[in-house]
């Protein structure tokens, strides 16, 4: 396959994502009361350029009492209440950057791979995770960072090749602007800038390089500078809501936080837990709005390929600084979830998505070329069963879950 055919495959799968995940709409799931708040504020935004407090083009939005919500949902949302005002409106958004996803991790997956193929195969096991499609059609921030990761890994992984650093620059200006896509983005933004400076001193040890990367994370976060003065004690409750404790209040979060063993061990508990089987294949998160709990964050199914690219990423691909960054980026995906103290919060814990998908790819790659028979049989019949896998979590997601999602979501006021 050529270039061109390779991009018109790409935008071929995106927009087959795009009309399955635009489907209706208004049936599931029920609207939740974090949709009505963020869509409140994002048609405030659209109508007037205020916020629903009357405040100017605001960094945060206050969703209700002391609760805030990072700027670029709204905003997003904002946009295409100014193109399209409905009540299905809101979740367009998500929808078009869930399927910018896809075309997004094909990119990627073709500077991993050098070939079409498990390109397009990433874009289409992406396209059918479950918890990419629930959470690519709610008017919440849960889908927003995975579009700025991906960019980061593209932009990074084509410096690696280009070596021009306007690359690089771009590539950390999107964790900084992600910065503001999360509360989760928050923690784990600053994370993947440490394995950026991490990877780059494998592949360029410059100084110099390092600051370009330093830089181009920095320059969206100037932006708080002004907010954080201004709404000091509103942010820092915020910051102590996120999980930024030790930032919200430096004296009391050391010593209550950081250094509290207690807390510490049940925070590392939650991270373990969600490496857990069952959460991964087979029930997925807690609650009713980022799951089905029908269905885990991957497909069933996936567990083969996704296992068989771990091993095959540990054995043979190690000394590539790059897939070393996607392995250490799914071990370290769920580090934000677990600093909220939710067990299985799927909708917190979405990082781990692109590079799951990629070692999977890399599972199916390695499986099909092995020698061995048996391997290669066992990923044709993983291959043969991902679309009736896909069907059946779909046929429940407009049938049977709206009705739990509704039940829940009313015992939860």
């Amino acid at each position: 396959m050529n270039r061109s055919g390779f991009h018109l495959g790409v935008l071929l799968v995106s927009a087959l994502a795009l009309a399955i995940y635009a489907r209706r709409l208004d049936v599931s799931p029920p609207r939740h009361p974090d949709e009505v708040d963020l869509s409140r504020q994002a048609v405030a935004l659209a109508q007037t350029g205020r916020d629903a407090d009357g405040q100017r083009l605001p960094l945060y939005f206050r969703l209700h009492d002391n609760v805030w919500t990072p700027p670029v949902p709204v905003y997003m949302t904002a946009v295409v209440l100014k193109v399209r005002a409905s009540a299905s409106a809101i979740r367009i958004p998500s929808i078009l950057l869930a399927a910018l996803d896809v075309a997004l991790i094909a990119l990627v997956a073709a500077r991993l791979f050098q070939r079409p193929a498990p390109a397009i195969a990433a874009a289409v096991l992406l396209a059918l995770t479950p918890s990419h499609f629930i959470n690519g059609r709610v008017a919440t921030a849960s889908i927003y960072p995975i579009a700025f990761e991906l960019v980061w890994l593209l932009g990074l992984f084509v410096y690696v090749e280009r070596r021009q650093r306007w690359l690089l620059a771009g590539s950390t200006l999107s964790l900084g602007i992600g910065f503001y896509s999360h509360p989760v983005a928050v923690l784990m933004m600053p994370v993947y800038l440490g394995l950026t400076l991490a990877m780059l001193r494998r592949v360029d040890r410059s100084a110099a390089t390092a600051l370009v990367a330093l830089a181009g994370f920095a320059v969206p976060l100037a932006v708080m500078l002004p907010w954080f003065m201004r709404h000091h004690d509103l942010f820092r409750v915020t910051l102590g809501d996120w999980g930024l404790h030790t930032l919200a209040n430096p004296r009391d979060g050391l010593r209550t936080r950081v250094f509290n063993w207690t807390i510490a061990a049940r925070r590392i508990s939650l991270f373990w837990d969600f490496f857990s089987p069952s959460y991964l294949f087979l029930t997925g998160g807690a609650g009713l709005v980022s799951s089905t709990q029908r269905t885990g964050l991957f497909l069933g199914v996936l567990a083969v390929p996704l296992c068989a690219g771990l091993y095959e990423l540990v054995v043979r691909r190690w000394n590539d600084a790059r897939w070393r960054l996607v392995c250490l980026g799914f071990i370290l995906a769920p580090l934000g979830a677990a600093m909220f103290e939710e067990p299985r919060a799927a909708g917190r814990a979405l990082a781990m998505l692109p590079f799951g998908i990629l070692i999977a790819a890399a599972g199916f790659d390695y499986l099909l070329t092995a020698p061995k028979r048996a391997l290669q049989y066992a990923a044709i019949a993983a291959i043969v069963l991902i679309p009736f896998q896909f069907y059946r979590f779909y046929q429940d997601y407009f049938g049977g879950y709206p009705v739990r999602a509704a039940a829940a979501i009313a015992r939860s006021e």
